[in-house]
């Protein structure tokens, strides 16, 4: 037998070991015979670990020296003969004098037992062990129980008399056996205070539903089955076994601010909303219902009723919200973050003006398909609020779409503040046909200089060129994220790869950018020695941070030049480009600018496969430039780029 085999019998042993000292203890009280029987198999264990101390780690002995003859003191404490208290009170003096100091601060011992997770087996089993020790016992049961997934463990906290599982594995249904009486709640009340946050989810491995109706009409002590709840997750009503609407009154607490759930709770929202008016955050979700899954106009009203007794909500995630709703809202200063995933379809012009969300700070909104310029017009009710992130979903992007939201948010958000914008095609986008985005529209973002990221997917592309984007790189140095995406790219790019030279010297931070440009024809890299030899100055490593290069179906004609010329960003490894792996024929409807992407891909892999070495001859060059700067000596050297005057 293997060591790790022994190891794992003895921790199996300590287990039922522990159980059976518990179970005496709190059951057999004043059973000498039974409590003898139970010290001599405590004995036994301690004797054979003794014997085989090389399975154990320093760690694991010193925890047995300490558990054992709390073991045997509690077995002690048991018997009808029990030590007197004043014994008894003289023992737990001199364990507290062992103890070290910091151990009887209550927030240090939290502070330990908050480094392990209870969502890994190892800090499970970690925090189990604690469990068992009279310091961290406490502390460890609240970490072990604070979140949950499943209520079956709870429910059989209850005496095994009380209840029993049918079925078999894979379809188990957990019942009463009787009545509930007071005495059956003390040990599962003692482990539904310690749980904060419950996520149901949308299949359970058991069937609870008697159990619950069984609990609802019971007479539980305090009200409430979890009196601490904070957060209350619900998965979907429509999967096998999920929970029903009626029993989740069983959970809903005096201290809950967290709640998600799903449309399909409307019968219990009058009851939430009148109970729970201090709720922080709320996720309404809309069922699957398959291809009926539109949606319903009571529905869309009950979620509005809702919406509108919500008085302190910090963060809303919801399928809707009607006029009435929205008005709700803006008029809380408490609401930070707002989800919107449809927004009316009705024209929103009676908002502007009405200085409503004054301290919003994210936002996601997805654009009907009816309307899509709705979403301009919610924006443009806003009052400046400190906004830093906004996400805009769009069943189209086309130009003037996109340019009426771009100078909404230019109007009604905060400059300094304003840090993220994503605007994409939702799934199944139209417009087959448009315009090309002018880059003029994105002059209204020139505003936010602190801009951090920024993504714009249209649906026919940009006309860009250098000029402007030399404009907008200047204008924005924080920048990290740079994508302008099209859906489709069917003319020749105006902007030429030496925008991305322009991109390196403004905007230091640049890490991940996409654009279609021209690399038909590739500058020679600028010269940057003649001022560094001038002014005695190390010259500077032009790009470091830039790391990913989405190129989309840029022109090219030289891989090797290209790659030159892209060496300059000396930490660039990931170059893609969107017909990347196409293989010419397979899908048989291939047309002619198809073919031409895929030729140009093709040679966007061998840029890919070339920048590698390139880029390891540029840092040659950097050192050996600086030691010419150091020295004095006036050779010339072009970083980047070959050397030679």
């Amino acid at each position: 037998m293997t060591n790790d085999v022994k190891y794992s019998r003895f921790l199996a042993a300590l287990n039922i070991v522990c159980r059976n000292v518990r179970r005496v203890v709190d059951h057999h009280a004043g059973d000498d015979i039974r409590i003898d029987r139970q010290v001599s198999e405590v004995q036994q264990f301690f004797q054979a670990a003794q014997e085989n101390r090389e399975l154990f780690t320093a760690d694991d002995l010193e925890f047995l020296d300490e558990l054992v003859p709390d073991m045997l003191r509690g077995l002690s404490a048991a018997r009808s003969e029990s030590p007197t208290a004043a014994a008894s009170e003289a023992h737990e003096e001199r364990v507290a004098g062992e103890m070290h100091r910091c151990l009887r601060i209550p927030e240090i011992v939290q502070l330990i037992v908050s480094h392990l997770d209870p969502q890994y087996r190892t800090g499970k089993n970690q925090l189990a062990l604690l469990a068992r020790t009279r310091i961290f016992h406490e502390h460890a049961l609240d970490i072990l129980w604070s979140h949950q997934t499943r209520l079956a463990p709870l429910i059989k906290c209850m005496p095994d008399d009380l209840w029993e599982v049918n079925g078999q594995r894979s379809g188990t249904v957990l019942v009463f056996r009787r009545p509930v009486v007071g005495s059956d709640w003390d040990r599962l009340l003692y482990y539904s205070r310690r749980i904060r946050s419950l996520e149901i989810p949308s299949a359970l491995t058991e069937d609870l539903s008697k159990v619950y109706r069984a609990l609802l009409k019971s007479d539980i002590p305090g009200q409430y089955l979890l009196p601490n709840l904070r957060s209350l997750s619900c998965g979907s009503l429509y999967a096998r076994k999920s929970i029903r609407p009626r029993h989740l009154a069983l959970f809903l607490g005096p201290r809950i601010s967290v709640l998600k759930c799903n449309t399909a709770h409307t019968s219990l929202f009058p009851e939430i909303t009148g109970r729970f008016p201090a709720l922080k955050a709320v996720t309404l979700e809309r069922p699957y219902r398959g291809e009926s899954n539109s949606d319903t106009g009571p529905e869309d009203r009950s979620i509005s009723t809702f919406i509108g007794g919500l008085q302190s909500v910090e963060r809303l995630e919801t399928v809707s919200a009607d006029l009435p709703a929205l008005l709700h809202l803006g008029a809380l200063t408490s609401l930070r973050t707002l989800k919107l995933y449809s927004i009316p379809a009705v024209s929103l012009s009676s908002l502007h003006d009405q200085d409503l969300f004054p301290n919003l700070v994210s936002v996601q909104l997805n654009a009907p398909l009816a309307r899509p310029e709705s979403a301009a017009e919610f924006i443009r009710s806003w009052t400046r609020p400190p906004v830093n992130s906004v996400g805009i979903s769009l069943p189209e992007a086309t130009a003037p779409l996109v340019d009426g939201i771009l100078g909404a948010l230019s109007e009604h958000c905060s400059q300094e503040s304003f840090e993220s914008l994503e605007i994409s095609l939702s799934i199944g986008a139209q417009g087959e046909h448009g315009e090309i985005l002018p880059g003029h529209a994105l002059r209204s973002l020139t505003r936010f200089v602190n801009l951090v990221e920024l993504t714009i997917e249209t649906s026919h592309g940009y006309n860009l060129d250098d000029a402007f984007m030399a404009e907008l790189a200047s204008t924005w140095p924080e920048i990290e994220i740079l994508r302008l995406k099209g859906e489709r790219h069917n003319h020749l790019p105006t902007m030429t790869i030496a925008s991305l030279y322009t991109l390196g010297e403004h905007c230091r931070y640049l890490r991940e950018l996409e654009l279609n440009f021209d690399a038909l024809s590739v500058p020679r890299p600028a010269t940057v020695t003649a001022l560094h030899l001038r002014t005695r100055k190390r010259p500077v490593r032009l790009h470091n941070n830039l790391t990913s290069l989405n190129v989309a179906h840029s022109p090219i004609s030289d891989a090797l030049a290209t790659a030159r010329y892209l060496s300059i960003f000396c930490n660039l490894t990931d170059i893609q480009s969107d017909k990347e792996g196409w293989v010419e024929g397979e899908e048989g409807d291939e047309t002619e600018q198809d073919l031409v992407e895929m030729k140009y891909s093709r040679l966007w892999v061998k840029v890919r496969e070339y920048l590698p070495a390139l880029t390891d001859v540029r840092e040659e060059e950097f050192e050996w430039g600086c030691q010419s700067i150091e020295l004095g000596q006036a050779h010339s050297f072009e970083f980047p780029g070959r050397v030679g005057r």
